[in-house]
């Protein structure tokens, strides 16, 4: 059972180590005052945390629309539904998609599976009510990035109602860190390696992979391919030092070897890009995002 108090190799407890991650590396919110969208804020999808919330940012005229639901990143200890990965998403609701930001509840509150479990029961509760939100329920798609595309690619094959997922520098297969670092030749930055009680991925799953190796295997989405499979886009920079690139890639091939089809996982490789480059504009990225999600919502 999950311990907030255990004390880690560090001398930390569980809750002072979040608390140290959340310090050194916290993400600023978007100030509501300033967004120029038609909106709803904090909807509740359940009542366990504050963080069960998620918020909806319309395009201007009239709905239906498609709709892209936003998982954001940030190790599971910190981040929010309101942070940079909700400011890099606004141009979706510009180019006519309804955006839905959900929180989940992060490392202080929860372990896995509890931050997919999260994400899914969001995800089923904007089916059911979305019309009331002007969102078309039968045009949705799923984007994360970092912590958030290993939720959001949880959440695609869970639910049937995804019909396009957006899966960007995801952390997918912990076991395989150190290997596909080595031979990129690549030493990780801001983490320990999954192998240690320190590191996001622990505070993922309630301890290291040494720890949990059941509970890291079940946490990887690729061990959960069968049934829904719906489009996927991957997006991964080459040079990326906190999540492996190759990530990406093992995770593409293994999702088009278990559908026989080489096109329903598409992998756009960032040439150098490291960690975030994912969420910028580089090479026309933001248009064949766009084109993905028209292609499969539109």
């Amino acid at each position: 059972m999950w311990n907030p108090e255990k004390r880690l190799s560090n001398g930390l407890t569980w809750r002072e180590q979040v608390a140290s991650m959340r310090a050194a590396y916290d993400q600023p919110v978007v100030a509501y005052s300033a967004l120029p969208y038609r909106h709803w804020l904090d909807v509740p999808y359940a009542t366990d945390s504050e963080r069960q919330r998620f918020n909806v940012y319309l395009p201007e005229g009239d709905g239906p629309f498609p709709t892209v639901i936003l998982v954001h990143g940030g190790g599971w200890y910190t981040g929010d539904r309101s942070d940079r990965w909700l400011a890099n998403a606004f141009p979706f609701v510009e180019n006519g998609f309804a955006l839905v930001s959900v929180g989940y509840r992060l490392a202080d509150e929860a372990v896995f599976p509890d931050p997919v479990e999260d994400v899914v029961r969001a995800v089923e509760q904007i089916h059911r009510t979305g019309a009331q939100y002007e969102l078309d329920t039968t045009r949705m798609g799923i984007a994360g990035g970092s912590a958030g595309a290993n939720l959001a690619a949880h959440a695609a094959l869970r639910c049937n109602c995804i019909k396009a997922a957006l899966i960007q520098c995801p952390p997918l297969d912990f076991s395989a860190y150190r290997a596909q670092f080595a031979q990129a030749g690549f030493t990780r930055e801001g983490s320990s390696m999954p192998e240690e009680d320190t590191s996001y991925e622990a505070m993922y799953l309630g301890g290291s992979i040494l720890e949990l190796p059941a509970c890291a295997k079940e946490a990887n989405p690729a061990n959960h391919l069968s049934g829904h499979i719906p489009p996927m886009l991957l997006v991964h920079g080459t040079a990326d030092t906190v999540v492996p690139y190759l990530q990406s890639v093992s995770f593409l091939q293994t999702v088009n070897r278990a559908v026989q089809d080489e096109t329903r996982a598409k992998l756009i490789s960032i040439a150098g890009g490291d960690h975030d480059s994912p969420a910028a504009d580089i090479d026309g990225l933001l248009e064949k995002k766009l084109t993905f999600f028209r292609t499969y919502l539109v």
